[in-house]
């Protein structure tokens, strides 16, 4: 049984996630709430066997980096999959229990899209996934509905906010 709201199921489906993680504990808990959650998912356990299932496929919508693997970091194999021309345009989030700035910055500087701590969580994986996969709500309101307000901030320009 899927836990996701029924408007969200098909379009999570059509989701296939590539997940890099090499600590089994790790590993058992994000198999289990995948699964609990209906997700579509691939595990590689080093970089080299991500690699190797991103070039088998060209369905991902979103993987999960560690940052800490056995054979080359999580920067270095994000660098290669947005390197090809295959996986360049699939969103990847960091997965790691590294806290601080340094680390948060290098993953945006080589092309990540988020910066997460490990899953503690069946929510953090639904909005891991939301976040970078589905369009938000926010989005799908109505044009007729928006109603625009430009309020000047400063000399150089213009704010436009909608409420």
């Amino acid at each position: 049984m899927s836990l996701n709201p029924p408007f969200l199921n098909n379009a999570l489906k059509q989701n296939k996630i590539l997940v890099v993680e090499d600590n089994p504990l790790i590993q058992f808990a994000l198999k289990s709430m995948l699964q609990q959650l209906d997700y579509d998912f691939d595990l590689a356990v080093n970089g080299f066997e991500a690699l190797q299932l991103a070039e088998k496929t060209s369905d991902y919508s979103i993987v999960f980096m560690d940052i800490d693997l056995p054979d080359m970091s999580g920067i270095e194999v994000t660098q290669m999959l947005l390197s090809r021309e295959n996986t360049k345009h699939v969103p990847i989030v960091a997965m790691t229990s590294h806290t601080e700035l340094e680390y948060k910055m290098r993953c945006y500087s080589v092309g990540m899209v988020g910066y997460y701590g490990k899953p503690k969580n069946i929510q953090d994986i639904q909005a891991m996934v939301k976040s970078h996969t589905v369009e938000k709500p926010e989005r799908l309101i109505p044009e007729k509905q928006l109603k625009t307000k430009i309020l000047p901030v400063s000399k150089q320009g213009a704010t436009v906010l909608f409420h």
